[in-house]
């Protein structure tokens, strides 16, 4: 795993990096600077601009990530490929831009009773979709020639480190939430142009308009992508729709809690968001070999290693919750911290499924990966509209943790019948039995008296808990090798 280690530990940096300052920004700044009615409106704006820019396009990105090794050229024009590509999405997101536009006022009549104020930004949504797709594309080209840890850093660190100042800028006074949101747009449009000019500084990449490849393949292409396009538009609708249903039900003042400890619970997918950054690519490339053992082992190691991360993760926040309540000092969005549980477990879930989604997305049957992501949104779609009105906001996040269960168990079995590829075992047992142990030293260590002194203390105890069993297992010989690296740099010899 040469390449995973050498990218993946300066993807990690980055994005453990990113993850101080988001939660800088989710724990410290949104409360401060926007009220909970603010920050559920700006929580919808997202969602709806994410939403927009992967429906028509999740395909486009996954077509890449699939037929890049094929096409990849000495010449670096990769035989037309990736500017075919790039046209299809300009294309396709023209064509969604229009509906967008001529849907105006059913869409703001679903929205009305949760983000009454949403009709004074809707036109924001397409530039905002408009630099999210880029992005995403630029990222995909920049995975596939390996080269992730610039995007990696304008993704995770720059634009959280931007969107702080300009949270900032609100919290003096300086500027108001319309300004912020426009400030925000021009942030995401700044890293797309930073990333476009590293592909083309690389040297890997030459734009042309001649198309080397045959019927046949572009048959294949067509074939590829109208069944990713059938997967992805379910999967963007599994992660997004929990937030928009809400809106639609729920008060302002609840999509702001739940946009809060949504985020929070995001940090639990760092880990997977880590080691995607790489480990995307190679098992493309695997299947292209037909390497079946070196899938098969990047499978297992990612499931051990993002469970490990993950849980220290969940049981971290959840032990530290009052001294999380200090550092909002906004009460409003205090009741609303049970919703974390769920959202923290479903991310949990996903995570410990380690890659099975994308290594169906990518393989022969990849058939079989868009039926059960269509399965999973019915079911997520249709149990959200029953159980939000009852239960809003406990509702949705009931929902998502249980699609999140679902899902990855389908594709685990598939994968496990049809290729024989299993990422479970015995170790992963010992993971959850050790943050068992460490969530309760943390959970029932008295208070110490004051935030500064019970935080570090809090989180410290938990960790040592945990890392020391799972160190003394050897649960994962690639943690045990990077800590004992750690240590060599540091100047300790190992006896």
């Amino acid at each position: 795993m040469g390449i995973v280690k050498r990218q993946g530990f300066y993807n990690s940096v980055m994005i453990y990096a990113g993850l101080a300052m988001g939660y800088v920004n989710t724990i410290l700044l949104i409360p401060r600077a926007l009220d909970i009615e603010e920050a559920g409106l700006y929580g919808v704006f997202l969602s709806i601009s994410l939403t927009f820019a992967q429906l028509p396009t999740s395909s486009i990105t996954s077509l890449i990530g699939r037929f890049f090794p094929y096409f990849r050229s000495s010449d670096k024009k990769h035989k037309g490929f990736v500017s075919l590509a790039g046209t299809a999405a300009l294309a396709v997101f023209a064509l969604f831009a229009i509906l967008f536009i001529a849907l105006r006022k059913p869409v703001l009549e679903f929205y009305e009773k949760g983000s009454p104020f949403l009709g004074e930004y809707y036109y924001l949504v397409l530039p905002m979709a408009f630099f999210i797709l880029w992005f995403s594309i630029f990222e995909v080209l920049a995975r596939a020639t390996y080269k992730t840890v610039f995007a990696t850093f304008l993704r995770e660190f720059f634009l959280k480190f931007a969107s702080s100042a300009g949270l900032l800028l609100v919290l003096f006074g300086y500027m108001g939430f319309s300004s912020f949101l426009l400030y925000y747009i021009l942030a995401y449009g700044l890293i797309c142009v930073f990333l476009l000019f590293q592909l083309i500084a690389s040297g890997e990449f030459r734009f042309s308009w001649k198309m080397n490849f045959s019927r046949q393949q572009g048959r294949e292409f067509l074939r590829y992508g109208f069944y990713t396009m059938l997967a992805g538009t379910p999967w963007v609708l599994i992660q997004k729709i929990d937030l928009n249903i809400l809106s639609h039900y729920a008060l302002p003042a609840v999509l702001g809690g739940y946009y809060l400890y949504s985020n929070m619970s995001a940090a639990i997918g760092i880990p997977r968001n880590a080691m995607n950054k790489v480990t995307y690519q190679i098992v493309s490339d695997a299947w292209e070999r037909n390497d079946l053992s070196k899938i098969d082992e990047i499978y297992r190691k990612t499931s051990v290693v993002q469970l490990l991360m993950g849980s220290l993760l969940f049981i971290g926040i959840i032990v530290n919750r009052d001294n999380l309540f200090s550092l909002m000092s906004n009460e409003d969005y205090f009741p609303y911290f049970p919703l974390f549980y769920f959202l923290g477990l479903g991310q949990l879930v996903d995570i410990t499924g380690g890659l099975n989604a994308h290594i169906i997305s990518i393989s022969p049957r990849y058939r079989t990966g868009t039926l059960l992501v269509f399965l999973a949104c019915i079911f997520c779609v249709g149990l959200n509209f029953l159980l939000v009105p009852v239960y809003g906001g406990m509702g949705a996040t009931f929902v998502y943790f249980l699609t999140m269960l679902i899902y990855n168990f389908s594709t685990w079995w598939f994968l496990r019948k049809q290729y024989n590829l299993q990422p479970f075992s015995g170790k992963h047992l010992y993971i959850l039995a050790f943050a068992g142990i460490a969530f309760l030293a943390g959970r029932y260590l008295p208070y110490l008296g004051h935030i500064l002194i019970d935080l570090p203390v809090r989180s410290l105890l938990t960790t040592i808990v945990f890392a020391v069993p799972v160190l003394a297992f050897r649960v994962s010989e690639d943690v045990n090798e990077q800590f004992w690296q750690l240590l060599k740099k540091a100047g300790w010899k190992r006896s």
